[in-house]
């Protein structure tokens, strides 16, 4: 093992999270680097949690990824400075500027610029985010953790070359650089300003999941009427199976992450009931779809099982309500 010097440097406790497939690799890579500050992963994963929304613009619902502290509040509590650019007119000096001030770098970089990247290696532009926290000079290369194929949740340390690691960055910025202002992102510590507050943020958790439960009423009324009506019914469940197939996927991410912040069993068991009636919902409506047939009965059936979804969810938003108000065991 390499001793620390000037021409040699790897930051320690950086951690990759391998449980599961959490939002994308850019949050993977930020838990990683927050684990370097000594930041429990939980703290960061609790801050993205499947709720409800609704777009009164669109008249759409969604379940979706809501983040309940901004930026400037992640901040106060965590003492951690994240800092984004939309570019960097040389990526390897700007960062071996932030590692050697102990400060883990993620780049954004295209992967099909990437020759190991076999799977998409000179295909699609295909965005994909390293983590660098370390250098060596000898070889000219960075020390990285990253994934290395697409949905990949396996991290772990490999290496990247200076010269290669512009070229990648280059066309990620040419490709991606418009929409995306987190192409260059480095983590720091700063002096805390009050540092965590469990009563505080249990009570803005308790307010977001409240208003999330509202809105799921909403929409359980509005599903329920769809299926009501024989008029219009299939040009109206269209694009249902879709929604269903999305809420499944979103339920089973909050599902992880309940299971591994909040360890209760019930709560899990509720969340497991609630994937099941979805899938049933999305089966017997997709093939009442590619069948052309409206059933009443059958659109009875499925309102019972929008209205044991309704029952679930409620028990499922009432604890974790209960959970974060107490700031039980995500800040202590």
């Amino acid at each position: 093992m390499k001793t620390q010097s000037k021409e040699y440097r790897k930051l320690e406790n950086v951690e990759p999270f391998n449980g599961y497939l959490f939002r994308s690799c850019y949050y993977h890579q930020l838990i990683a680097a927050y684990a370097h500050f000594g930041i429990d992963k939980n703290f960061i994963m609790m801050n993205y949690l499947p709720l409800y929304s609704y777009d009164p613009k669109t008249e759409g619902y969604a379940v979706k990824d809501l983040e309940l502290f901004s930026p400037s509040e992640m901040e106060e509590y965590t003492g951690i400075r994240v800092t984004a650019k939309r570019d960097s007119a040389n990526v390897v000096r700007d960062t071996l500027y932030h590692l050697r001030r102990d400060r883990p770098v993620i780049v954004a970089v295209d992967a099909s610029l990437l020759p190991y990247r076999k799977d998409v290696y000179q295909k699609l532009p295909t965005i994909h985010y390293l983590l660098l926290y370390g250098f060596d000079l000898g070889a000219k290369e960075f020390i990285a953790m990253e994934h290395m194929y697409l949905n990949s949740q396996i991290y772990r340390e490999s290496r990247i070359g200076f010269e290669l690691l512009e070229t990648a960055f280059r066309g990620a910025v040419r490709s991606f650089g418009k929409e995306n202002q987190r192409m260059v992102v480095a983590v720091q510590r700063i002096q805390k300003k009050t540092g965590v507050r469990p009563l505080v943020i249990g009570k803005n958790y308790s307010e977001e999941i409240t208003a999330s439960y509202s809105i799921l009423k909403k929409l359980i009324a509005h599903l329920s009427e769809i299926y009501d009506r024989e008029a219009g019914y299939f040009e109206n469940a269209a694009p249902l199976p879709v929604f269903y197939g999305e809420y499944a996927h979103r339920k089973r991410i909050q599902k992880h992450c309940l299971d591994r912040c909040l360890k209760d069993k019930q709560l899990s068991a509720l969340i497991d009931r609630i994937i099941d009636n979805i899938s049933i919902v999305l089966g017997v409506t997709q093939k009442s779809i590619v069948m052309r047939r409206y059933d009443k009965q059958l659109g009875a059936k499925i309102k019972g099982r929008l209205e044991e979804i309704l029952s679930l969810e409620k028990s499922v938003h009432d604890t974790m309500s209960h959970f974060y108000r107490k700031g039980r065991q995500l800040w202590e």
